[in-house]
């Protein structure tokens, strides 16, 4: 089998395309692995990722998190909240083995992007193919990273909606009784007008009495209760 069997430029694209799906992102490893003939492979992520800063040694965390475990044709995803994890001096492959047909001889790849450090990639291929492996490895940092680059501006672009429902919502509201205010009316109303072109209408005004003299022998903070229980 090739092992490498498209442009890094390609690899890439494919994770990129799926980096806002978790389990797509993964599957479209496990995919690209199969296709390489790797015989089988295991995904170990950080339970968060690790910056190394230059002239500083290497680090690792405790735990790794099994997100991704490959045999031949068939391959299976866990959650980071599911997923097998493994700590240090356990070793790296399971003790389950779905193949019993000799030795098996695996190589651990570091998933990173020149910077920020996401786990371990760890699969059984033959010696001659590691330096092609490693340049399959470094396209998969480069894709959690815009993985991780993707989900930000997710997050982003979901605090940025709910701050704008926030400034529409006391742009048009009334702090007091929560009721639409002047503003608000009107651009309701000029929805309403829009949306039932022909049809018949009604409005109703109401009005609170006696507001002033409940204010006056009670107190404002009185005369705000009449106001909501009356809204």
């Amino acid at each position: 089998a090739v092992p490498l069997y498209n442009t890094p430029e390609v690899v890439l694209r494919e994770m990129i395309q799926s980096a806002g799906n978790e389990n797509g992102f993964f599957s479209t490893i496990a995919r690209q692995i199969i296709r390489m003939g790797i015989r089988s492979s295991f995904l170990f992520l950080l339970k968060e990722p690790m910056v190394n800063e230059k002239g500083k040694s290497w680090k690792l965390d405790n735990e790794l998190h099994l997100v991704l475990r490959q045999f031949g044709e068939t391959y299976h995803i866990s959650s980071m909240e599911d997923a097998p994890v493994v700590s240090r001096g356990q070793g790296l492959i399971p003790k389950r083995r779905y193949r019993d047909d000799g030795p098996h001889q695996y190589f651990s790849f570091l998933i990173f992007d020149g910077n920020r450090q996401y786990g371990i990639l760890t699969a059984e291929l033959d010696p001659e193919y590691i330096s092609v492996f490693y340049l399959y490895a470094s396209q998969v940092g480069i894709g959690f990273h815009f993985k991780e680059l993707t989900a930000q501006a997710e997050e982003d672009r979901e605090k940025l909606q709910e701050q704008n429902a926030r400034l529409n919502y006391s742009a048009s509201s009334d702090p007091l009784t929560g009721l639409l205010n002047r503003r608000g009316v009107l651009e309701q109303m000029q929805r309403l007008i829009i949306t039932n072109e022909g049809k018949q209408a009604c409005i109703f005004i109401g009005d609170l009495d006696h507001l002033k003299e409940i204010n006056d022998t009670f107190g404002h903070g009185e005369g705000d209760l009449a106001i909501k229980a009356a809204s």
